[in-house]
């Protein structure tokens, strides 16, 4: 039954590989989500900074509407000037005129810091246009790098099964059964290979005469301590499995 051994603990090792696979396959597509909700964040910060430059533009057009409007309102009090005959109703005209024209100061002041911060939220968006352009290159190639990866590992698994198959189908029914029973349980290793009385599967010793009969591979034994199926293995055997 050595060989027959043999071939479970490789049929364990195949599992470990379509498990690894399986996983990756899983993960992979989890990778592009992340990647693609980091890329939708930034494009938020983006619409963000256009938003706030077409808020300052709007405001330095509200000032431009007042100031012409103020302007107009001078002109039209000027113009009255000349009909105005009292001392007094003049003197109100031009207290007037003098207060619309300090009120238009203080609308250019703000259109004037409007505009600085106007060009600094151009020059923000500007940038960050620019790296969003880079970034969504950056995206693509590491989405088809992925989706490569992905179709590798897919390739991968349909032949590690078919392998898998055909192994089985090498292998003493009644040592499948108990593998598939053990792994059923919870075990996601079922075979344990055991060298100088220890299983590796728990890290245990077992007892030097399970550990004897065990050497001579004429029965399923399985680990007192871990209950996994036990394979005595040579410590160069160990090494490289």
């Amino acid at each position: 039954m050595e060989k027959q051994f043999q071939l479970l603990a490789e049929l364990q090792d195949i599992d470990i590989k379509i498990d690894q696979l399986r996983e990756n396959i899983t993960k992979e597509p989890l990778k592009i989500e992340k990647l693609q909700a980091e890329f939708t964040a930034f494009e938020k910060k983006v619409k963000d900074e256009a938003a706030k430059l077409d808020k300052f533009e709007k405001e330095r057009r509200s000032c431009e509407i007042e100031l012409q409007e103020g302007e107009a309102r001078i002109g039209k009090s000027k113009e009255n000037l000349m009909n105005i005959k009292s001392n007094k109703e003049y003197k109100a005209a031009l207290k007037e005129i003098a207060a619309i024209e300090k009120a238009n100061k203080k609308i250019e002041d703000r259109m004037l810091l409007c505009m600085e911060d106007i060009e600094k939220a151009d020059a923000v968006l500007a940038e960050k246009k620019k790296e969003i352009s880079e970034r969504e290159d950056d995206l693509k190639t590491q989405i088809t790098e992925i989706e490569k990866e992905i179709r590798r590992d897919e390739q991968k698994l349909a032949s590690r099964k078919k392998t898998r198959n055909q192994l089985v189908g090498k292998i003493d029914e009644e040592l499948v059964r108990r593998y598939d029973q053990i792994q059923k349980n919870g075990r996601t290793l079922a075979v344990a290979r055991v060298n100088n009385a220890v299983c590796h599967g728990c890290n245990m010793n077992i007892p030097a005469q399970i550990y004897n009969e065990l050497q001579k591979f004429d029965s399923i034994k399985l680990c007192p301590n871990c209950r996994r199926i036990m394979i005595y293995c040579k410590e160069e055997s160990l090494k490289t499995s």
